[in-house]
């Protein structure tokens, strides 16, 4: 592959160059005067991008990647989510390089280390008039050299860590907590519970902790080797869609963003869940993902009603919800506690905390409405309320 792109280089190709594996994984680099303008494809082309995006623009939210279909340009529905964004300076044309750059060397060391452990790879070319978008000329022009040194350093690093195999796109699992709880100190099993889940790619786990991935796999690494810890694949995130308009009736015209509500969780993916299932309902969002900058954002915000994540980085669900509950302007709003751990100890002591409702993820559009039905479109319940609440809520399969 590296002889390929140096060739291209010096051909100063425009063009797109295709590369295919016979299993049909197949990648795609766009080239302008022998620069790389853009990469795509592989397991997680949605993923790849909102992670990257989010890391080095945090302002951006899961929805502001959907564009409409008649948007798309003939260089991937990517690179014209990245356009837009900068067209509309959600994110500077700095931001947008320092994204473009990552992506492609992600891409780059993908391609390296599928060819090496899976299979043979084939490269085709086609050439293009021109590699541009209109309103926002070309992002970035990479150097093929500087971006193939940057990329074979992480891929010697890689190997040199015998993690050559590793695909990163695969996300840990634990197998069997009773066993793990044995063979670990009680503070690692406790990290291992609330950052493996099944739904974050080695990737995105290494994002979470803000670590190099060289050190969170090898951490991994005896686990898996035990069988404490499986890699799975997981498919890419559907692209998000615009939002249809719809026509206006009596009925809508009713529901005009009547509460603000919070969700208080450390996952993007479950604060997207809900602020689509909340926009439907005419609902608006309060997304906070720092749990340590909460009790700030509440305080100042006065939502309606809290969705509150138990298990979190630093501060768990159980702890927020006693700080909250200290804060008199705060005593009465409805606070619902989210978590996988369905359990009585966990009911019985988000009651202690002064939790209204408990609900088992994942979450479902219905049961979210049921709460928001609730506790908002009731009068506010005193506490014994509270408490049978947590009582009578039937548990979440």
């Amino acid at each position: 592959m590296i002889n390929q792109l140096i060739q291209q280089k010096h051909k100063q190709f425009t063009g797109r160059m295709l590369i295919q594996a016979p299993s049909d994984m197949r990648w795609t680099l766009y080239f302008r005067g022998g620069k790389i303008v853009w990469a795509t494809g592989g397991k997680h082309v949605v993923r790849r991008l909102y992670r990257i995006l989010f890391q080095q623009c945090p302002q951006v939210d899961f929805e502001m990647l959907a564009i409409r279909e008649e948007d798309h340009q003939d260089f991937g529905w990517d690179y014209q989510v990245m356009s837009i964004l900068v067209c509309r300076q959600t994110i500077t044309k700095e931001d947008a390089r320092v994204v473009i750059e990552r992506l492609v060397s992600e891409v780059l060391f993908d391609i390296l280390q599928y060819h090496q452990f899976i299979e043979f790879l084939t490269y085709d070319y086609h050439t293009l008039q021109e590699v541009t978008e209109a309103g926002t000329g070309v992002l970035a022009m990479i150097d093929v050299e500087k971006i193939m040194v940057k990329t074979l350093e992480n891929w010697n690093a890689w190997q040199k860590a015998n993690l050559g195999f590793f695909l990163l796109h695969l996300a840990p699992v634990l197998s069997d907590l009773e066993e793990l709880k044995r063979k670990t100190s009680p503070k690692t099993y406790k990290n291992l519970v609330k950052l493996i889940n099944g739904k974050r790619t080695l990737r995105n786990l290494s994002a979470l902790m803000k670590k190099d991935e060289i050190v969170v796999v090898r951490s991994l690494f005896p686990l898996i080797q035990k069988g404490l810890v499986r890699l799975i694949e997981l498919p890419d995130l559907p692209r998000p869609k615009p939002p249809i308009k719809a026509v206006r009736t009596r009925a809508t015209d009713r529901v005009k963003n009547k509460h603000l509500i919070a969700c208080v969780d450390d996952s993007r993916q479950v604060c997207w869940q809900l602020q689509k299932i909340l926009k439907k309902a005419g609902h608006r969002l309060l997304k906070i993902q720092d749990p340590l900058r909460a009790l700030f954002t509440i305080v100042e915000s006065k939502p309606s009603l809290i969705f509150l994540d138990l298990m979190m980085p630093v501060v768990n669900g159980y702890e927020l919800c006693t700080q909250l509950r200290r804060v008199s302007e705060l005593k009465k709003t409805p606070i619902v506690i989210l978590t996988s751990q369905d359990g009585i100890v966990d009911r019985v002591r988000a009651k202690l905390v002064g939790a209204s409702g408990f609900m088992a993820k994942p979450i479902q559009e219905e049961k979210v409405l049921a709460a928001i039905d609730k506790y908002l479109d009731e009068p506010p319940a005193k506490t014994s309320d509270r408490d049978s609440a947590l009582k009578t809520m039937p548990p979440s399969s």
